[in-house]
């Protein structure tokens, strides 16, 4: 049973617009619902599963990244090779999935 966790961002949140800019909706899958500490740009966020991207949202997402964050297309790229899109954790909701939700019981 693969995992089906997703975030789900507050639509008055400032990030809403973007989140619906590059996944086409107000949610996107987790590769777990732990929450961990993202480094200093982030803090407390979950790992978006940036293997769950189409190409179209994998690019639009480097495109946002690079104007945000004004770092090159490589850096994103690296950034993202393994795997993980940093979701601050601020106005953002889970949803947990029947496989992680036996795991806590």
């Amino acid at each position: 049973m693969p995992c089906e966790c997703e975030a789900m961002i507050n639509e008055k949140d400032e990030r809403a617009e973007l989140w619906k800019k590059i996944f086409g909706k107000l949610s996107f899958p987790l590769r777990h619902p732990v929450l961990t500490n993202m480094g200093d740009v982030v803090g407390l966020g979950y790992e978006g599963d940036a293997n769950k991207l189409t190409g179209e949202q994998r690019q639009i997402l480097i495109r946002e990244m690079m104007k945000k964050f004004h770092i090159s297309r490589r850096d994103v790229e690296i950034a993202l090779a393994d795997g993980v899109i940093p979701i601050k954790a601020e106005n953002v909701t889970i949803k947990i999935c029947e496989l992680h939700l036996r795991g806590l019981v």
